[in-house]
């Protein structure tokens, strides 16, 4: 039986005492509205919420209009925290042994939640049936736990999404472990001001992200340092993000598209690609995916003549190139 709660809380206090309540020992389903000051550590202990399925508390801007690549953005004027009224820290007790065992959905965010973005929850397995996680909006600081790529630790998740914090550090080399994130379909990790660095390589080893068809990466409209560096030549191994469908990259790069990105083999099901405002420079490739149907590599430095080989594209359906400097005639069809 779906059992569902919605709760607008301009009171606070008494959510810490909800865990008490034998009656919400058969809840599935809740959705948090309102003035929220602390997320209560007390709701992850003593086995509170047995049949819990979903959290939701991720309030978003009432006012919002579409920033580059699509994504939604606040309206130019309007504060964030006018918007949104979750606030304090997310509880690491809710990784602890025992927390919500049902538990397949969890959506948080705010502009006044806070804190770092707990380690604990990738030390116990307790969280091992979320499918689907999203901390959105947020003032979350710290870096990515790196603990959150251990065997086992999200075994379950399809998606992961962590969008318009204050996350910085660099992409984890952990999080392409051998069993890590298994069945992750969905991976957005966009404006967050990344510390500059590279994309690891190592994501594209030990078959890291099997199953994972959409990734999101960088897109940082914050006016901080983003992910920076060359572009990995190992993310063009045969072997290498084989499901891989929608790859969308920004962030301040150097240095052209890696040769082997387009070798036979790589990305294999790849049919969308968005290089839109990454500053890479150079040509493009001669050769192509032949299964692109829609590729971006707007606003960009790239220069020299277009490649015949984009003509060969049989699936290709959008093309832009826009904002660069390219020169020569359009090669024939």
């Amino acid at each position: 039986m779906d059992t569902s709660l919605t709760h607008s809380c301009p009171l606070t206090a008494i959510l810490a005492t909800w865990q008490a309540l034998g009656y919400l020992k058969t809840l599935t389903n809740l959705t948090l509205r309102g003035i929220l000051p602390d997320l209560p550590d007390a709701w992850g202990v003593n086995d509170s919420f047995p049949a819990l399925q979903a959290i939701n508390a991720a309030v978003r801007p009432a006012a919002t209009n579409l920033g580059p690549k699509g994504r939604i953005q606040a309206t130019p004027g309007t504060s964030r925290k006018q918007l949104q009224t979750l606030s304090g820290t997310v509880p690491s007790a809710w990784g602890e042994a025992g927390s919500f065992p049902a538990l397949s959905s969890l959506q948080l965010g705010g502009p006044l939640l806070n804190g770092t973005l707990p380690a604990q929850w990738g030390s116990h397995g307790t969280l091992a049936g979320l499918i689907d996680l999203e901390l959105a909006n947020g003032n979350f600081s710290g870096t990515l736990p790196p603990e959150w790529g251990a065997p086992d630790v999200f075994k379950n998740l399809s998606a992961l999404s962590l969008t318009n914090c204050s996350i910085s550090g660099t992409l984890p080399d952990s999080w392409s472990r051998a069993e890590a994130f298994p069945l992750l379909a969905e991976l957005t990790l966009a404006d967050l001001p990344f510390q500059a660095g590279m994309l690891p390589g190592a994501w594209a080893s030990n078959a890291s992200f099997p199953e994972l068809n959409s990734l999101q990466l960088g897109l940082n409209e914050l006016d901080s340092v983003s992910l920076s560096g060359s572009l990995p030549p190992e993310w063009g191994n045969p072997d290498a993000y084989p499901k891989l469908q929608s790859f969308t990259l920004g962030g301040s790069f150097t240095g052209p598209l890696p040769s082997s990105w387009q070798q036979p083999g790589a990305f294999p099901a790849l049919s969308s690609l968005d290089l839109s405002v990454c500053q890479l420079t150079g040509t493009l490739p001669s050769s192509w995916l032949p299964t692109l149907q829609a590729l971006d590599a707007s606003d960009n430095n790239f220069t020299g003549t277009l490649p015949a080989g984009l003509a060969s594209l049989e699936q290709l359906q959008e093309l832009t190139l826009s904002t660069n400097s390219f020169s020569g005639e359009l090669p024939a069809a």
